[in-house]
């Protein structure tokens, strides 16, 4: 596969470097807050109680360094930004004469750069595409990744039997999911598939449209990403434990930062528990590791390990009489499925990518993973009333067992070039995937394969 990307912006340029340094008053002590920032870009960052900052992914070249703090006067440097190196320096600010005044800063936009492959804002980027962080996830309490993209205009996510999860994209069923740019083809196969808890998720990137240009077959209506939280250059840890109506319980744990000036780590772990409006119960457990290693300035090797195992009490629904409405002494809110109706969803991955910058216009990636995804359903598929409607019939109970366990590789060169005013960016890349999926049928017996149960109290 062979594309050529274009975009009109002028910092969207690879290779890159890192800008880091520490901002001090004229006593030498930290400051806190003060806005750093890369002159006539997007790219920029605050420093935090130690005064140090950190920009990542800057385009190679020559670049103004802008710092402003309330009550001090702002500083510009140059700096030289080369391919694959950091840089990083001191910088002291001084007291105004003037301690107050106005002061307009400006947050740096939002990029998305794992889904479109360019290196540019989201504003910038040839395709239409969305992006809600960690912060927007926890605000909304998210517990999976439907309630993530519910408020994403042309997306609509779609529960099955209390635990299957699909989407629809700007009204197409058929689109690609990914976890850290590796297809998920649990949704080509069978439409549908559970979705763990968002405890170790930094961001959702959700494209819309047609993407099978980059991201293989399927990709008609658009494309979903997670993004795994990444190791940081300082030390770094959260914590938090929330409940909610139906007896939900959320917790989550993470740290990270780095180990030698050549490796830094990312530990999230994350667990949920709700019963739901018809009192069907869900438990996630759901947890990750992450390295990042620079044995070279031109190299990076990247790892990551992680696992979930969720339970879910499935769900059929209420059925309707010929009219569309209930019998009186029901309750919307009762689930009418066997106590022993389940699904449960065991899942295990690791990753590993190698990046090269061979020179400062060409880059050779390498992405290998691997997951072993296990799911458990068993359920009863039909309610009937009988002729009194004071009760009901299950029928028709169902089990099955999905094991899928791809193998997938993606090697990646591109090339990056100017043509006037426009950045360029050639990739040519092979893809390999090797698929290995079981489907297991089983049948139902025993007494209460055909059970009837009150409309009240089932």
């Amino acid at each position: 596969m062979v594309s050529f990307l274009l975009s009109a912006a002028s910092l969207a340029q690879n290779p890159s470097g890192v800008v880091e340094g520490r901002i001090l008053d004229e006593n030498s002590r930290p400051i806190e807050n003060a806005n750093v920032a890369i002159a006539n870009s997007n790219y920029g960052t605050n420093t935090d109680t130690n005064g140090k900052f950190i920009i990542v992914d800057i385009p190679v070249g020559r670049h103004a360094l802008e710092i402003t703090f309330v009550g001090y006067q702002s500083l510009r440097r140059e700096i030289d930004v080369r391919a694959g190196q950091t840089s990083t320096n001191t910088y002291t600010l001084t007291r105004s004469v003037i301690e107050f005044g106005a002061s307009e800063v400006t947050a740096p936009k939002a990029r998305i750069v794992s889904v479109s492959k360019l290196d540019v804002s989201i504003r910038e980027t040839p395709i239409t595409a969305q992006r809600i962080n960690a912060e927007l996830i926890e605000q909304r309490a998210a517990e999976d990744l439907g309630a993530a993209v519910k408020n994403v205009t042309g997306v609509r996510p779609i529960n099955r039997y209390g635990g299957f999860q699909t989407f629809r994209i700007r009204g197409f069923n058929n689109f690609v999911l990914l976890n850290d740019e590796v297809r998920d083809e649990r949704h080509n196969i069978s439409t549908s598939a559970p979705s763990s808890n968002l405890a170790n998720i930094e961001r959702v990137e959700v494209v819309k449209g047609p993407a099978s240009v980059l991201f293989g077959h399927s990709a008609l209506g658009g494309i979903i990403n997670l993004v795994r939280k990444e190791p940081t250059f300082d030390k770094r840890s959260n914590y938090s434990i929330s409940s909610g109506s139906y007896n939900t319980v959320r917790t989550q744990v993470g740290a990270g930062g780095p180990v030698t000036d050549k490796l830094r780590y990312r530990v999230d772990f994350g667990t949920t528990r709700v019963d739901g409006f018809r009192n069907f119960g869900t438990e996630t457990q759901n947890g990750s590791l992450t390295l990042h290693y620079t044995p070279s300035a031109s190299d990076r090797l990247e790892l990551s390990i992680g696992g979930n195992n969720d339970m879910y009490d499935t769900d059929t629904g209420i059925p309707v009489l010929d009219d569309g409405s209930f019998p009186a002494r029901l309750e919307v809110t009762t689930r009418f499925n066997d106590p022993s109706d389940f699904l449960g969803h065991e899942r295990f991955d690791t990753q590993l990518k190698y990046q090269r910058q061979m020179s400062e216009n060409v880059r050779l990636s390498n992405h290998l993973s691997y997951y072993d995804d296990d799911i458990d359903y068993l359920s009863t598929e039909f309610l009937k009333y009988n002729a009194t409607l004071d009760s009901l019939t299950r029928g028709f109970p169902f089990y099955f067992n999905h094991e899928t366990k791809p193998l997938q590789n993606q090697l990646e060169l591109s090339y990056n070039f100017n043509a006037g005013q426009t950045s360029n960016k050639l990739l040519v890349g092979y893809g390999l995937s090797i698929l290995d999926r079981k489907t297991y049928r089983g049948e139902i017996s025993g007494a209460g394969k055909f059970a009837t149960v009150s409309v009240v109290d089932p």
